[in-house]
This record gives C-alpha cells, structure tokens and sequence, in this order.
C-alpha cells in the first residue's frame, strides 16, 4: 500500500490543522453568493432540495433547519410536489458534474425554478444548469484537483457546506446581520466545542469501531442524517454498517456496535431502541450534549460529551443544537483522520469503496 496520502501525519496537532483548514476556506467564502441564496429562499414558494452521498446527507441536515422557516420538499420523499416558476431547487454537485442529477436541474429549469449550487467547481457542467452559485475552496475528487487536504477524500468541502448553510439559517434568522459576523460566531462556537471534546473519548470510540464486526447508527432527525456521515467513512474504511430505518439494516445481536447521537438526551423513542440494543447484548456507544450525559452512563459502554458552554454565556446567534451538529461532524471525521495515521491507511484504500453510482 503507498504512503498515507492524506497529510495528518505531517502535523504536531492535527486539530489545529483541521481546524485551520476547515476556517481558511469558510473565511473565503463569498459573503455576497451566500445572501443571494438567503434572498432566493425568501421569494421561493417551495425550496427543494437534492444531493448524493455525504453532501446530500449534509444538505438534508439542512432542510430540517429550514423547514420551520419555509416550505421544504426533498427530492425522492413521496410527497414531493411538482417544482414550478416560483420554486428554488438547491443542488450540492461539488466536483462541478451534476451526472445523476442533470435531469432534476433540466427540469427545474424548463419550469422556470430557480437553480442554486453549491460547487467547488463552477467551471463544469453545472456553470450552464445553475442560477446561483455558492462556492467552496476545498479538495474534491476529481481526477485533475491538486489541491491537498489534511482530511480524506471530500471530508472538508462537506464540513464546509454545513457551515456555509448553517450561516444562510442565520442570515434568515438575523437578516440584519453580516455573513462575516455569523462566519466569525460560527468559527467561534465550533472552535471552542471542538477543542473541548477529550482525546480520550475519541480514542475509545476508534477502539470500539475498529473492534466492532457490525457497527449500527440511530439518531433523532437532523443528527441522524449527520451520524450518517460518519457511518459512510466507517463503510469506506472497510467496516460493515448499517443505519437505522434503512430497508437493509437487520437486527442487532451480541458483538454488534450501536452508535447513537442525541443532544438533549429526551428522545423517548431513541431511549427504547437502546434499551433493547443492550438486552441483545451490543455494546452501546452515545454521543450527547453536556448536559445530558448523566441520562446514558449506566446504558452505555461509551459517553462521548459535546460541551457547548460558549453558545449561551457568549451570547451566541447560533442555538445549541446547530453547534453540536457541527462539533459532531468535526470530532467524528476527525477520528477518521486519526485512524488513518495511526493504521498508515492509504486515502485510495477509501476511494476504491466509494460507490461509482452518484
């Protein structure tokens, strides 16, 4: 196997390096770009949203956000209505080719929506599909990108858009706020979060997953779709996963690994299938807000905290659960990352597991 492609390994503190990565290219984000999507969400009678893989995972954390300020429809939901002149869909083609998806833009625009992307591409395909453009500096996988990333394969440009739509929530909710304050709260919160979570606890968790021969992730909602991001990474680094309410996922038996999220730890429905996770006999891992870590120490093997004390006491514009969700993301993709160094795990090992049908 080659040498480690991702360059972890050349840095003391790869935190730091993720972190400064990840807020270099927020900080080139252009503010402008950002506003006009927040003014098209506002005209739009209906936003509809559709991406593949971590980026549609990402952009359907998003749509949970959005939809207690607008109407929301996610493409392939069974109650998707007819997109018309005064829709907006919102595409998340980040290598610039649309592929799966051209057709969904094509017929958008022959119904005279409008089209907004998120690309760190405008030069492809979508330049002739898209109305408006949100564009990302950051590693994609096309074959001629040179840029380098401390992170595997998209990892940053998916942290990446959900920052960037977590800032177009708060421009709707603050609309006289400047994009450049909510990049520096942004930047602020996720810092302090982040940093906060124990390296202790994300080497228990490596531990855990990489003893585990079947891994199992369950969330409420918004966090679910966000856990799925690190349960696609767990698949490309080789291990069997299966996600909750997905028609393949089976039942959990002795030896198997539950992965869990909740903040607030006040999901009674998440409580009952952990409950039983344990009377099967699988070893029950939760990631959960500071507050609520009490509720899961004697049902899990595992507590990881996310402390979020700057949000309230720094008079933050974001809510709590838009911080977690961030920090989640982060602190799990950085366990990825660190995974890899320590394995010496070729970023191509990833790649080749990577489906070839988005």
């Amino acid at each position: 196997m080659r040498a480690y492609k991702v360059n972890c390994h050349e840095h003391s503190n790869p935190r730091a390096a993720i972190l400064s990565e990840l807020f270099n290219g927020f900080s080139k984000t252009n503010g402008e770009q950002v506003e006009q999507l927040t003014a098209a969400m506002k005209r739009a009678s209906g936003v509809f949203i559709h991406g593949k893989g971590r980026m549609g995972m990402i952009l359907r954390a998003f749509g949970y956000r959005l939809a207690s300020k607008c109407t929301v429809h996610n493409i392939g939901d069974v109650a998707v209505p007819p997109i018309g002149a005064n829709d907006l869909l919102i595409v998340t083609p980040t290598g610039g080719y649309p592929r799966s998806s051209t057709r969904f833009l094509e017929v958008a625009r022959e119904n005279g929506a409008c089209v907004a992307a998120m690309t760190a591409n405008r030069s492809g395909p979508i330049s002739r599909l898209a109305d408006l453009f949100i564009e990302v500096d950051a590693k994609t996988m096309l074959p001629g990108d040179r840029r380098r990333s401390i992170q595997p394969m998209c990892s940053t440009l998916e942290q990446l858009g959900l920052l960037i739509f977590d800032a177009a929530i708060l421009l709707l909710e603050h609309p006289h706020t400047a994009f450049n304050e909510t990049v520096k709260c942004i930047k602020r919160d996720l810092e302090q979060a982040f940093l906060g979570v124990s390296e202790r606890d994300i080497d228990e968790l490596m531990l855990k997953t990489d003893a585990a021969p079947r891994l199992f992730f369950d969330a409420p909602g918004r966090e679910l779709q966000l856990l799925s991001c690190y349960a696609m990474r767990c698949y490309h680094m080789g291990k069997q996963v299966y996600v909750a309410n997905e028609v393949s996922t089976p039942c959990m038996i002795r030896g198997d690994t539950l992965i869990v999220s909740c903040m607030d730890g006040a999901d009674e429905a998440l409580l009952l299938r952990m409950k039983k996770a344990k009377e099967s006999g699988a070893t029950l891992l939760a990631l959960t807000g500071g507050q609520s870590v009490k509720i899961f120490r004697d049902l899990c093997d595992v507590v990881i905290p996310i402390s979020l004390p700057g949000v309230k006491s720094l008079n933050s514009l974001q809510c709590s659960d838009a911080v977690y969700g961030q920090c989640m993301l982060l602190a799990l993709d950085y366990a990825i990352a660190k995974s890899m160094r320590l394995g010496h795990i070729d970023e191509n090992a990833l790649i080749k597991r990577h489906t070839n049908l988005e």
